[in-house]
């Protein structure tokens, strides 16, 4: 089957000898229709960023795939089911980093393996039904939205609350979307994007304006003169996260999304109220992803996120070096690569 591999930081290729994955009793084989590229950690790993890569190994990790066999315990998907998160084992020969980028992937049945105590593994519970009548190729971006919404509520907001999301990618752009649909109070997106931060206003923010044009700081106050309740760094910036430490009221939270902000960035913390949250939201967390599947799902079925808003390529997997050409160069929102 046909998969992207990364041979060695910086070296990608697409493969079209990878061995099928074989499944057991509980799991479901499917068939991937696309995985969209991940801005964030793919790009590391492509890069040779992330401190546990082992070479060689099959990217992605937001694949959509539709179910081709069930095992004969399996009891949750079915022949036909689109399914989000399909992913691979490791393969004779190569490593795995989620593997979505894989002509074929598994799923397991993590309903069906704790009802019978057949070793669930809480990582599998994100293996969750697209609803029908969502595009399976857009549905990849439910999977950034499922993170997305699980961090708001790590996170705490509470209706009515002030949002000051700094970027504007596709997790900054969901992040003030999402914190709308939540019932925040006012929400603005900051970004330097101007087809993107349209894009924020159309998906809900109140404001969304270029720094380029408008600093940061300066024009959250004029617009929030009551304070900020939670401002999430989307980029991982020591000069977004600055900008959060002078803007957040007392009591208030700082969220840090974004993986961008090295250990050696020169912050100056005395900035920072003394009295705040700062947490880090920068990893999903399986079992609070799936437990917003039903949420998330309600918000893009019921017209209020447009799923067609997020991903805005749809390429063929044959044409990924395209994919990310548009990925590295800012353009568009959310790159899917279809098989």
């Amino acid at each position: 089957m046909k998969g992207l591999v990364v041979e060695a930081a910086g070296k990608i290729c697409l493969r079209e000898d990878l061995p099928l994955p074989e499944i057991d009793a509980y799991q479901v084989l499917c068939r991937n229709v696309g995985c969209g590229i991940c801005n964030g950690t793919d790009m590391q790993l492509i890069n040779g960023q992330m401190p546990f890569i082992q070479y060689p190994f099959v990217l992605g990790h937001e694949a959509v795939g539709q179910v081709v066999a069930v095992g004969e315990k399996v009891r949750s998907f079915q022949e036909g089911d689109y399914i989000l998160r399909s992913a691979l084992p490791g393969l004779p020969g190569y490593h795995s980093f989620w593997g979505g980028f894989a002509e074929y992937g598994v799923a397991d049945d993590y309903a069906a393996r704790l009802a019978d105590h057949a070793g669930a593994d809480i990582e599998t519970s994100t293996r969750q039904l697209v609803p029908a009548g969502i595009d399976p190729v857009e549905a990849t971006m439910l999977i950034t939205l499922k993170e997305v919404a699980s961090a708001l509520h790590r996170l705490r907001l509470q209706p009515g609350q002030n949002v000051v999301v700094a970027g504007c990618g596709p997790v900054g752009i969901a992040m003030a979307a999402l914190a709308k649909c939540m019932g925040a109070g006012k929400v603005v997106l900051a970004g330097h994007h101007p087809a993107r931060i349209a894009a924020a206003k159309r998906l809900g923010a109140d404001l969304a304006f270029d720094t380029r044009e408008q600093p940061l700081a300066d024009t959250v106050r004029g617009y929030m003169p009551e304070g900020v309740d939670l401002y999430i760094d989307a980029v991982g910036n020591p000069n977004l996260l600055m900008d959060g430490m002078r803007l957040i009221r007392q009591e208030g939270t700082i969220g840090l999304y974004g993986l961008g902000l090295r250990a050696d960035a020169a912050i100056d913390w005395s900035l920072l109220p003394h009295n705040c949250i700062l947490q880090t939201v920068q990893w999903p967390i399986a079992a609070q992803e799936s437990a917003v599947h039903d949420e998330v799902c309600g918000y893009v079925t019921s017209g209020r996120l447009p799923l067609r808003e997020f991903v805005t390529h749809k390429i063929p997997v044959e044409d990924f070096a395209e994919g990310l050409r548009l990925v590295r160069g800012r353009e568009g929102i959310k790159i899917a690569l279809t098989f």
